[in-house]
């Protein structure tokens, strides 16, 4: 990172964090425990995260970040976690959603997306469904292709952010044989989509980060278009979007 190395970049990170003993301090320990006990998602605390501009932290410098590997991220978020787990979930989660995006996306996904991150927006990645667990080949949600585009159809459960989230990368069945070649990523943009296209399934209830929003998403022929697909149909194209040799593509392919 140039703005600062990591370890300066952490000590003013626990700054900005304050004193966990001031009760004026939104990251004050007791102020934390009220808010999980009250199952309370953490919107005062995000928020001064992005003041703070840890999303220039988790987007990558082609993007218009600071970012040149994940790894330096997570360093911040596992800081953020000595504070409150739940806010550094909220915002993991949200790196976990772009990183897609760093990984697969073109030029003009990275910089649309990579935007978005550093605006504030967030994002969310639509893996699990609750009948397959982690079993991920067998998924259900199916993309149908249309012209100029894909209908989307199915259930995501237990997703992070997912009902906060403008976009998410949706791990989805584009053949209906499915196996290794048979799934594909692509970008569900919640703003694009008429309501009618989706619904929430209801919070799920947790005995720790209880104010996480966790819960999932049903699609019911929702338009994405094709420049939202990462990388090829099937597959992603590693070569040909240079995520071949960066730190994130590395980190996630490994």
């Amino acid at each position: 990172m140039n703005r600062f190395t990591l370890q300066e970049l952490q000590e003013n990170l626990e700054t900005w964090l304050g004193d966990p003993q001031d009760p004026a301090n939104p990251f004050a320990m007791d102020t934390l425990l009220q808010l999980d006990e009250a199952e309370f998602y953490p919107h005062v605390q995000r928020q001064r995260l992005l003041e703070f501009g840890l999303p220039r932290d988790f987007v990558s410098r082609e993007q218009g970040g600071l970012a040149d590997s994940p790894f330096d991220c997570f360093c911040l978020f596992s800081q953020i976690t000595g504070r409150d787990p739940t806010t550094a979930v909220t915002l993991s989660l949200t790196s976990l959603g772009y990183m897609p995006v760093w990984v697969a996306g073109d030029q003009e996904q990275k910089q649309r997306y990579g935007a978005r991150a550093l605006q504030g927006a967030f994002f969310s990645w639509g893996l699990s469904e609750d009948a397959h667990g982690s079993d991920v080949l067998a998924n259900e949600m199916q993309a149908r292709k249309v012209d100029g585009g894909y209908l989307l159809c199915g259930q995501k459960n237990l997703i992070g952010n997912i009902s906060l989230a403008e976009s998410a990368a949706m791990f989805v069945r584009t053949r209906e044989q499915g196996g290794p070649t048979g799934f594909s990523l692509m970008m569900f943009d919640r703003q694009a989509t008429p309501v009618s296209s989706y619904s929430y399934l209801p919070k799920v209830r947790t005995l720790g980060l209880r104010g996480l929003d966790l819960s999932g998403i049903v699609l019911k022929d929702a338009f994405v278009p094709d420049c939202n697909l990462l990388g090829r149909e099937g597959q992603f194209d590693r070569v040909n979007h240079g995520a071949s040799t960066s730190p994130a593509a590395t980190w996630i392919m490994n």
